[in-house]
């Protein structure tokens, strides 16, 4: 080969050519290595670069042993050694070396270097994906076959989205059967129940639930037991896209115990609130869609003067006064097409003796787990002697001698608690049944504002002053407000605040307001 030739394939050849000189010094480079490192031949030449510098560090060791100046043997392998550019781009190089003699005088290495990037990236794209689909076929052979039922719901329809094979054989369904039912048509009675009521409601609150017990039945009618454990998946918003669930199979040793201890725990739970429900002090009733009553507690019926058996059937408004029926309608159709959370206003019942009754309602509608109204609830409690008291407040100045030992009797025997805060001088007087029922004695309550404001729970703080400002600014017809007070004991009890202005000045200005506190038992709504 000539030296024109050698020239020409030096300088136009797609790999790196580097000439080596017996003392190690480059000779020269052609253009290719000059574009992969992003350097001017000249540079090597002249020795302002050196060869390592554009090795990558893990592959210097063996470009070192090739390049060195004893070396002199052709090479025997072709190792594959990485270059970094100025631009930090790495690529791959096939590396060959080539002895240059001279008259049978040793002149020097040609290091001939081919780029192979592409085959290598294209080498790790392949391992890569085939890694993947290695994982993923483990993977679905574990789903497929784990020892654990594993299946996926919808979190509105309660639909079966998907499932591992180990529910299919345990169950005895194929998937496409259990893809058409919900979760609980795959319960028992007894802990589909449990689970409408108590699991579901919590895995749409919190998005899971840890260690459920539920029993399962399969498709030849076994029953299984199963320990339950779910959690979701969700999107950037919070909702909820489906659930993932565990289902392990328990040995009926280890199951009963657990299980019997949360049906006594139900069955407790279900006690307490019929004797809540039966003994509360505040009325209750449920009714239906078309607000008809087929739920009353005690208390409700001793209200209005009727037996259970006289209510149930008979619509809502048979026991309400006539002023009131047209706007009760509107506010109860606003609640059931979810345009209030919940209703609390002064309501007018008709006792069965004729007289008028005033009530304090609170209402709510109760709907099922796909969030379809069922039906209303509600309690009311009796207010007709808290507002008879504020309207004899208002004419205190008029009442007799008598007539106010009359209405501190009234206080006394009704246990009403009754305060009366004279705004000018910043003084509230507050009865016996104030500070007992907060476990205190007359002699222990002090006179100022913050004896109130200091005992009122701090979720409920803005609340109260809310409604008490709102009635000193003329905006409501009076203050009433819900709220929790700490107890001398540090215990906390819901305390229904009834109020009005009671005088006024010549301006207007509130000089005089007075209430009453009730201890209100039981709070069944929000």
């Amino acid at each position: 080969m000539n030296n024109n030739i050698f020239s020409i394939v030096f300088e136009h050849s797609t790999d790196c050519f580097i000439y080596i000189l017996p003392d190690g010094k480059i000779s020269g480079v052609n253009k290719t290595f000059e574009q992969i490192t992003g350097l001017d031949a000249q540079d090597y030449i002249q020795g302002k670069i050196k060869l390592k510098d554009f090795v990558h560090p893990d592959d210097r060791q063996i470009a070192e042993q090739l390049f060195h100046e004893e070396n002199k043997i052709p090479s025997l392998i072709e190792p594959t050694i990485r270059l970094v550019s100025i631009s930090r781009q790495i690529s791959y190089f096939r590396l060959q070396m080539h002895v240059v003699e001279e008259s049978s005088e040793y002149a020097g290495k040609m290091v001939q270097l081919t780029n192979i990037t592409e085959q290598i990236n294209n080498q790790e794209l392949r391992l890569k994906n085939q890694s993947l689909v290695n994982e993923n076929v483990r993977y679905k052979d574990y789903y497929e076959n784990a020892p654990d039922i594993y299946l996926s719901m919808h979190p509105e329809t309660t639909l079966i989205l998907d499932c591992n094979q180990t529910m299919v054989d345990t169950l005895g369904y194929s998937k496409k059967e259990l893809k058409k039912k919900t979760i609980f048509d795959l319960y028992t009675a007894e802990s589909a129940l449990y689970a409408k009521n108590v699991l579901y409601p919590e895995f749409i609150r919190r998005g899971l639930f840890n260690n459920a017990f539920v029993k399962v039945c399969s498709k030849n009618c076994d029953i299984l037991n199963m320990l339950i454990n779910v959690n979701s998946v969700k999107d950037e918003t919070g909702r909820i896209l489906y659930s993932r669930a565990i289902w392990r199979k328990m040995a009926d040793k280890d199951f009963e115990k657990e299980y019997l201890h949360i049906l006594y725990q139900a069955q407790q739970t279900e006690l307490k609130y019929k004797l809540m429900y039966d003994n509360s002090p505040i009325g209750i009733a449920s009714a239906t869609l078309d607000y008809k009553i087929f739920s009353a507690n005690q208390a409700f019926c001793d209200m209005l003067g009727y037996a259970e058996q006289e209510l149930v059937g008979q619509t809502l408004y048979l026991y309400t006064h006539p002023d009131g029926v047209e706007n009760n309608i509107q506010m109860l159709e606003k609640l059931a097409a979810g345009e209030l959370k919940r209703l609390q206003m002064e309501k007018k019942f008709i006792h069965k003796s004729g007289r008028t009754i005033i009530g304090l309602l609170n209402a709510t509608i109760i709907k099922d787990i796909h969030g379809k109204p069922l039906y209303f609830l509600g309690n009311v409690h009796d207010i007709t002697l808290m507002k008879d008291v504020l309207t004899q407040l208002e004419d205190a100045k008029k009442l007799t001698e008598i007539e106010r030992e009359r209405l501190n009797f009234v206080l006394e025997g009704s246990k009403l608690g009754f305060w009366d805060w004279n705004i000018k001088e910043n003084k509230v007087e507050r009865n016996s049944q104030w500070a007992e029922m907060l476990g205190f004695t007359i002699d222990e309550v002090q006179k100022t504002v913050s004896q109130w404001t200091d005992l009122i729970h701090p979720d409920d703080h803005n609340l109260a002053l809310q409604s008490l400002n709102s009635h000193l600014r003329g905006e409501t017809s009076m203050h009433r407000a819900e709220y929790r007070m700490r107890t001398k004991e540090n215990d906390w009890k819901w305390i229904l605040d009834t109020a009005k202005v009671v005088q006024f000045d010549k301006n207007g200005a509130p000089l005089r307001m007075a209430g009453t506190h009730t201890h209100v038992r039981l709070r069944l709504l929000p």
